[in-house]
């Protein structure tokens, strides 16, 4: 098996016009529109396939702007429960130009073709710093840090798990999640019926637990729509709603849970049991009086016109899980 002990220093001082080289003009137009064009990577790679191991103690690209650094040691590779240990820090002004310049060098048309959607979006700003310590052979999955910034949207938490190969593993963590001009981003996804509704979403959610039982507390959402028929300000609509998961009986227990927004007042609590079997829920669900019309409009939906003008001005909602059977006469 080959062993490879590599060091990479590459440089330059023109990136459009190396591209222009390479392709013709293509990519080299939009590249010398950027003041910086210098470009420069350090490397060095040390792998042994015949141990399965592959060591990259630092690796330094400067590009566009953009700075990434970070190192990546790896063993069993080869395997199917490999071991990777690394860290990564990276920012720049521009994200959707590097995907594509990533796509051209390694050959990935798809890569390339999102970059260039993306570049329609005025979020071109990313910033990634993580760290990752996993060993699928113990079942260890460690992120200690996570914060990512790109496109308009922020991830930032932590995770870890433990003997996930056994029946016991732990897990426990916390992610947050925020976006904002989800709008553009989708219709740039070529997304437009979501992206005509949804502005911004924000999210929490705290989990501690193990595969058996795992309980999620808090989970928060909420989503901001901007339609066309919310040209003003966006309406937000908000979910919390605890959760608790129990792997033998498949059980799914929402103690409560409410939703607000859009003029809605809705709350209740829900438990499902034998989900993967026989399926039984119970619960109750109860929403204030609401005006369904108006609703449909700020959904930017059509509702047909009653023949009544008063229909679907105001609307209630009681129901308990599960439904009694109607009384036989």
């Amino acid at each position: 098996m080959p062993r490879v002990d590599l060091d990479l220093d590459v440089a330059g001082k023109d990136l459009a016009l190396l591209f222009k080289i390479i392709e013709g003009e293509g990519l080299s137009a939009q590249l010398a529109s950027f003041s910086d064009r210098s470009f420069d990577l350090t490397a060095k790679v040390l792998a042994d396939m015949s141990l399965g191991t592959v060591s990259i103690p630092d690796v330094r690209m400067n590009l566009l702007g953009a700075s990434i650094k970070g190192d990546v040691q790896a063993k069993r590779v080869q395997t199917k429960t490999p071991s990777i240990k690394g860290n990564i820090t990276a920012g720049g002004p521009d994200l959707p130009t590097l995907m594509q310049v990533a796509g051209k060098m390694a050959g990935e048309s798809r890569l390339s073709d999102l970059g260039s959607q993306l570049s329609r979006i005025p979020q071109k700003k990313f910033h990634a710093d993580m760290a990752v310590d996993m060993d699928l052979e113990q079942g260890r999955v460690l992120v200690p840090n996570l914060d990512i910034a790109a496109l308009g949207i922020t991830l930032k938490g932590n995770v870890a798990a433990s003997r996930l190969n056994a029946g016991d593993s732990d897990l426990a963590g916390e992610v947050v999640l925020e976006g904002k001009d989800l709008g553009r981003l989708l219709k740039a996804l070529n997304q437009t019926n979501p992206g005509d509704l949804l502005d911004t979403v924000t999210g929490r959610v705290r989990f501690n637990g193990h595969n058996q039982n795992l309980t999620l507390d808090p989970l928060n959402v909420r989503l901001g729509l901007a339609g066309k028929k919310t040209p003003k300000a966006p309406v937000f609509v908000t979910l919390d709603a605890p959760v608790q998961w129990q792997m033998d009986p498949q059980k799914l227990n929402v103690p409560s849970f409410s939703i607000s927004g859009l003029d809605l007042a809705v709350s209740g609590s829900l438990t499902a049991e034998n989900i993967r079997t026989s399926p039984e829920f119970s619960g109750s669900v109860a929403a204030a009086p609401f005006n369904l019309r108006q609703l449909a409009k700020k959904l930017a939906t059509s509702c047909r016109k009653p023949r009544m003008t008063g229909c679907f001005r105001k609307w209630a909602l009681k129901l308990r899980l599960p439904v009694p059977p109607p009384i036989s006469g």
